[in-house]
């Protein structure tokens, strides 16, 4: 109630609080799309811009999820990165834009020694997947 949230909205930062307000004034404390109106809140920007700025109904073409995130760091490709090298965090590039011996570092592999496929199976029981078809246990 004390607090300066209360401004026009196509500002973004408040000057009056509830008591003081002028009439036609919103909270812009809270971060919503900038579409002027919308009340949503934003998820959306350019690549290689920081801060989402709008929802999914006013997105324009070429912006991505910046809450989601983890794009391919190749151009423009706004695929999600799952491949780095063994051993570092994170994924850099999508699978069509991977680089030599880059490996899938996001989504764990079956636990068969040398396989690379993707676990769906584990014991009666467990929650978590460990391993392919070819190596689950009967």
């Amino acid at each position: 109630k004390d607090w300066p949230d209360y401004n026009f909205p196509a500002r973004r930062k408040g000057v009056f609080c509830l008591e003081h307000k002028l009439e036609g004034m919103a909270d812009v404390s809270m971060n919503c799309c900038q579409e002027l109106g919308c009340k949503r809140a934003p998820k959306w920007n350019f690549k290689h811009k920081d801060n989402p700025r709008f929802c999914a109904k006013h997105k324009m073409e070429q912006m991505v999820d910046k809450v989601k995130g983890g794009y391919c760091e190749f151009g423009p490709c706004t695929t999600a990165a799952s491949y780095n090298y063994e051993g570092h965090p994170g994924g850099r590039y999508c699978k069509e834009h991977m680089l030599d011996n880059m490996v899938d570092v996001v989504r764990k592999l079956c636990e068969s020694p040398g396989c690379t496929r993707w676990p769906y199976f584990n014991f009666p029981g467990h929650k978590d997947v460990r391993f392919c078809a070819a190596h689950k246990e009967p």
